[in-house]
């Protein structure tokens, strides 16, 4: 009888009670109590969801039939409480309210279990967290740790990319306001913000840039990002980051990503950019690259003290694969005038040497070109604010 009766039923309850809030005087008068409680056992809602039609049905001096509510809630109970459905609950994250019949709750528990075990892995817990799913605390505890350390992840990724994306929303509506004001006091106000955003847009990517490591292991392009973005160098910082996400390190990986995008960064247009944007310069370009930055630098750092606004975009680099480096050459033995061979792989630098290498500040040179520059813009500052006075003294 009842696969006669309860998908017609089914029908009227997804029209009428579908959303309990909308239950009409007519909705509670017309009900069958019976079928209602079935078909909320067969789903799995527990029988104390009796309270909210009683409650919607209440406004109208109507009181819903207990006894067949329940009565069809236990047979309903019973379809649901199988190894296939605790499966699916368990797969999806949902908590277990102990509402199966204790001769058929075996069953459904074991499928649960197996659900969980699918749930509750490290993958599935960043993707939780990077789609904004809610975490009920289901995992046993020899999974709970591994699938909250991703959880984190995934939520603290979303949340770098959320406010990433409002800040470049907002940078996009103060250049708009910047290209159409007339009021100078406006103006003013806008270039202020607008280098504020930049500061924090710059910041944003910095940490989104690490984050995505964590995420994906590919360390490379954190490295590529950073230094295109001219970060200083931070492998270590990241390292301690991703540890707290269990998430493993490849400091080679970022160290050659570093160093093309810092050959990238060390150019005349970056330095432009940087320069009209406020940003500061971390010293992280050497010879030739030093002196294009820094001259586009102090061309842009003249727009910025000057209260000009030109819309100079963010250079654009080609970004470029990591690529396998190529095998070691055969080691080469040389004769010693004492007949002793000796390996001239062992006067290769180490790796530890290489880092070093790729973290070293300015060269010499280039830190005393860029004394140079300072002490040359500030006495052109000096002699710019000294005019005013000269020219009054000659009048005199």
């Amino acid at each position: 009888m009842h696969r006669l009766i309860y998908p017609l039923v089914l029908l009227w309850l997804t029209g009428a009670l579908a959303g309990c809030a909308s239950m009409s005087k007519k909705d509670c008068e017309n009900a069958d109590w019976h079928a209602i409680g079935y078909n909320d056992g067969a789903r799995g809602i527990p029988a104390g969801h009796l309270n909210v039609y009683s409650q919607r049905c209440a406004e109208y001096k109507i009181a819903p039939d207990v006894n067949a509510y329940q009565t069809g809630w236990g047979e309903g109970i019973r379809n649901y409480c199988t190894s296939a459905n605790g499966y699916n609950a368990g797969a999806a994250g949902y908590a277990y309210n102990n509402i199966c019949p204790a001769d058929v709750a075996p069953a459904y528990l074991e499928g649960y279990r197996q659900g969980l075990g699918q749930y509750c892995t490290p993958d599935n817990g960043l993707q939780q967290g990077l789609s904004g799913g809610f975490y009920r605390g289901v995992c046993p505890a020899d999974m709970a740790d591994a699938f909250m350390q991703r959880y984190r992840l995934g939520r603290d990724v979303r949340h770098a990319r959320d406010e990433h994306q409002d800040i470049e929303n907002r940078l996009d509506k103060v250049r708009e306001a910047l290209a159409g004001t007339q009021d100078p006091k406006a103006y003013h106000d806008l270039l202020e913000e607008l280098s504020h955003l930049r500061y924090a847009d710059e910041r944003s990517e910095a940490m989104l840039a690490a984050l995505n490591a964590c995420t994906d292991d590919d360390w490379f392009q954190a490295g590529l990002s950073d230094g295109e973005d001219g970060q200083p160098y931070r492998a270590g910082a990241i390292a301690d980051l991703c540890g707290s996400y269990g998430s493993g390190a490849d400091p080679a990986g970022y160290r050659d990503g570093w160093q093309r995008g810092n050959a990238h960064y060390c150019s005349y247009d970056s330095g432009v950019y940087a320069g009209q944007a406020g940003l500061d310069y971390h010293d992280v370009c050497n010879g030739p690259g030093y002196l294009l930055f820094w001259g586009g630098y102090m061309q842009g750092l003249g727009i910025f003290r000057s209260g000009r606004y030109e819309d100079h975009p963010r250079p654009v680099y080609p970004h470029e694969q990591r690529q396998a480096p190529p095998p070691p050459p055969p080691a080469k033995h040389k004769r010693h005038k004492d007949g002793q061979g000796s390996d001239q792989s062992q006067q290769q630098p180490d790796a530890k040497q290489g880092e070093a290498a790729a973290t070293q500040p300015a060269a010499k040179d280039a830190k005393t070109q860029h004394r140079v520059y300072r002490a040359s813009e500030r006495r052109r500052l000096m002699h710019e604010s000294n005019q005013p006075q000269r020219r009054a003294h000659s009048e005199d």
